[in-house]
Order: C-alpha cells, then structure tokens, then sequence
C-alpha cells in the first residue's frame, strides 16, 4: 500500500514539474535616448492567469533597483516589461532575473 502511494505521489510530482517551466528565453535591450529597459520573456503557456512570469528583478551593476510582480501574462507565447532607468552609461550591466509562477528561474544580462 506505501508503495502505491508513493507512486501516486512520484508522479504526480513528475507530470507537476513536467508542466511548470522557467522561461525558455529572456531578451534585454537598452534603448539610450529614451533610457529604457525592456524585456521580453519567452514563456509558452496554456492559461495567462494560471501559468505565468510573476516576478521581474533589474539590476543595475549588482545592485536591485526594480521588483515588479504580476498576477498574469501578456499573451500565451510571453511576458513584456518596459522600464524607465535612469543613470545607466557604457559599461554599466543590467541584470533580469525572471521567475515563473509554477517554478523555475532565468537570470540574463547586457552590457551596455
């Protein structure tokens, strides 16, 4: 009988994690003249508000400037931030670390 269970919980487990992803990719650009972060995260999902990017990081030369949380995603394929950072100059890095809802986490990062 423990053996069963277990079973049923090992695969529950398996077809859980099977389902839930991090992103598959996360696109930084810097646009200088108007001193924009943006980010497009790929993460292909069935339901938006079930499945979905819930939290971005910025950083700024190690440093957290930015933790945005969101409770869905702009459409099934990705999740599109926009951020407005100032005192950004060449050489600085920005890192984003992004985190699924369900599980998993990507971290990417520029150089400008």
């Amino acid at each position: 009988m423990k053996k069963i269970i277990f079973i049923i919980l090992f695969t529950a487990l398996v077809c859980s994690l099977a389902i839930a992803h991090p992103a598959s990719k996360v696109d930084i650009s810097y646009d200088n003249q108007n001193q924009q972060v943006e980010v497009k995260i790929i993460h292909m999902v069935g339901d938006v508000t079930k499945h979905y990017i819930k939290n971005a990081k910025i950083y700024l030369n190690g440093k957290e400037i930015i933790n945005q949380h969101a409770k869905s995603q702009v459409n099934k394929k990705m999740q599109h931030f926009l951020y407005k950072v100032i005192d950004v100059k060449k050489g600085d890095k920005v890192k984003v670390e992004v985190k699924c809802n369900k599980h998993g986490t990507r971290t990417e990062s520029i150089n400008i």
